[in-house]
């Protein structure tokens, strides 16, 4: 899943250490750290809250992703994808998030600064 993919990213083959805290979900690791000074996590740009900070890594903050400057060492692309033949719902969904109002709902939300449509 996702968790696995960004600990692969982030950690490589390391291991984190036997003392590390391992929360079962985003929003545990949002309030855990939110409430350690010494904490820190890793989460979805979504989750990001004004009691929580992005780090910068090798010297490019995360600000860069919205910007759509490549570079940043921990982004993890995410795709919609369907059958060939997908349900006319499907489908509608699927031209909504292609659509100039669904890409502006996930730019304003998730900080996707553009994408390819199908």
């Amino acid at each position: 899943g996702v968790r696995n993919a960004l600990q692969q990213a982030v950690m490589g083959r390391r291991r984190f250490t036997p003392t590390a805290i391992v929360l079962p979900g985003n929003r545990e690791i949002l309030e855990e750290v939110a409430a350690d000074p010494l904490a820190i996590g890793f989460l979805p740009a979504s989750w990001l809250d004004d009691r929580v900070k992005a780090l910068t890594l090798e010297g490019m903050s995360h600000d860069w992703v919205a910007l759509n400057v490549p570079g940043y060492p921990a982004v993890l692309p995410l795709f919609f994808v369907t059958p060939d033949d997908p349900s006319p719902e499907a489908a509608a969904l699927r031209d909504f998030v292609a659509g100039e109002a669904g890409a502006a709902l996930l730019t304003g939300r998730y900080g996707l600064p553009g994408y390819a449509s199908p």
